[in-house]
């Protein structure tokens, strides 16, 4: 648990580096820490990563959310508020259009 914790804090600030590379590992390995507690970070994390500039980082973004998924069934209202916000972000994708 002190390694994941060690993990999440070093994820969290690659978060914004420069370099694609770096933001992508430090997805990456945020979404594969398995704590119920972090859920809410990582919703935030990939909700930042999916609009990234780069290619790469937004596809590892679409790669963590079966994993955010996975760990938010655990806690039904994070699971409600991951299901509501994929609706309305399609909703607003069609209103665009």
């Amino acid at each position: 648990m002190v390694g994941q914790v060690g993990e999440m804090r070093i994820g969290v600030v690659h978060l914004q580096d420069p370099n694609q590379l770096i933001r992508a590992s430090a997805l990456r390995v945020l979404s594969s820490i398995r704590v119920s507690m972090i859920v809410p970070i990582m919703l935030l994390a990939i909700k930042e990563s999916v609009s990234d500039m780069s290619p790469y980082v937004r596809k590892t973004a679409a790669h963590a959310i079966p994993k955010l998924y996975r760990s938010a069934q655990s806690n039904v209202l994070i699971s409600c508020v991951f299901k509501q916000n994929i609706v309305m972000s399609e909703q607003s994708d069609c209103d665009q259009n």
